[in-house]
């Protein structure tokens, strides 16, 4: 690596509250090494972060996150203390409402069981128990509804994201506008980072704090190796590729849409429109080649004739059975033939 690239003991990559309290908790820990966030939009305005609702809850089915729940609640409780005065995320301490049918009963009171033994502060409601607290709730299908008690609620995630962020900071960690496109390895590790701007930076350890975007990276890059590149290859071209065009870069490797593949409306109609001419016209020649007599027979069984041969085609092109494309398309095109007729007949005219 060149002598001039900065290097940094921690590079985290997204300064929501993921990113920001993991700065936060390395300085409170005593790592005293360099450390840097790195966010691409400072505005957070738009990140994972500032656009989830804040939602704080014990009411899991695992005991580990309930535990990692139980810490968040006592660090809000006590935020004071962890930021000073000031601090203020405006909690709301209102519990959560988790509803059951009958058939989903027995894993609501499962979860409940593991709750409790967790040390969570909730309730199992029934019947007019339920109805009794939330008189505003329709209670028709529900059997039973878990409700916290206590240590459940709701906080501005912002507000929270900037005190995380704020605190680490001032306790000298460096906060860098920009976005990461690349991720540099020497073997199993990552040594280092590359920039929209293009600036490289050197690290340690890479912090993945990315939100939403992270999951996607990583099923990108898991494609990648399925096609022959190694993972430090595939990380990279999932990084720059969806660095330049995300939406596209999924379409594309994981649905297998692109431009080639799109839908072309008015290609179809026209498409559609010379199929049906071409098809009415054999019909035709038959009326115009053939005596009168027993012709809507023999134009009847020369139009499910070539029906079959239609529906055997589009099999065949479609790589489906060619037997069924072809019953298929008959079966439908006489039904619609004897639909004709019906209506013919009902309404004493020939249609």
């Amino acid at each position: 690596m060149s002598a001039a690239m900065k290097t940094y003991d921690v590079v985290i990559v997204g300064g929501g509250v993921v990113g920001s309290a993991s700065a936060h908790y390395l300085r409170k820990n005593g790592f005293t090494g360099s450390i840097a966030l790195v966010e691409k939009d400072t505005s957070w305005a738009r990140g994972c972060t500032a656009l989830s609702v804040g939602g704080l809850r014990l009411q899991f089915s695992t005991p580990e996150n309930i535990h990692l729940s139980k810490f968040g609640v006592t660090l809000v409780k006590n935020l004071k203390q962890e930021f000073g005065p000031d601090a203020d995320i405006g909690f709301k301490e209102q519990g959560y409402l988790i509803c059951a049918s009958p058939e989903g009963l027995p894993v609501l009171e499962e979860n409940h069981t593991v709750q409790i033994a967790n040390g969570a502060d909730n309730v199992l409601l029934r019947g007019q128990e339920l109805a009794s607290r939330f008189p505003w709730l329709v209670t028709d299908g529900i059997a039973a509804g878990c409700f916290g008690l206590s240590g459940e609620g709701w906080v501005d995630p912002y507000m929270f994201a900037a005190l995380f962020r704020k605190s680490a900071i001032a306790k000298g960690v460096e906060l860098i506008q920009d976005e990461v496109t690349g991720v540099t390895r020497e073997g199993q590790r990552i040594t280092g980072v590359t920039l929209a701007s293009g600036e490289a930076i050197a690290c340690g350890t890479l912090v993945n704090a990315a939100g939403t975007g992270a999951g996607r990276l990583a099923e990108l890059a898991g494609i990648y190796v399925g096609r022959g590149l190694t993972p430090a290859l595939a990380e990279q071209v999932a990084i720059q590729l969806t660095a330049h065009d995300a939406l596209g870069a999924h379409a594309r490797d994981e649905l297998g849409l692109s431009h080639m593949t799109r839908a072309r409306p008015l290609q179809a109609a026209l498409s559609s429109a010379a199929a049906f001419a071409v098809g009415a016209a054999l019909p035709l020649l038959l009326v115009v080649f053939l005596p009168l007599g027993g012709l809507s027979t023999i134009v009847i069984a020369a139009s499910l004739a070539l029906l079959m041969g239609l529906g055997a085609l589009a099999g065949y092109l479609g790589g489906a059975s060619m037997v069924r494309g072809a019953a298929r398309v008959a079966f439908w095109g006489a039904a619609a033939m004897g639909a004709t007729a019906l209506v013919g007949r009902l309404f004493g005219t020939v249609v």
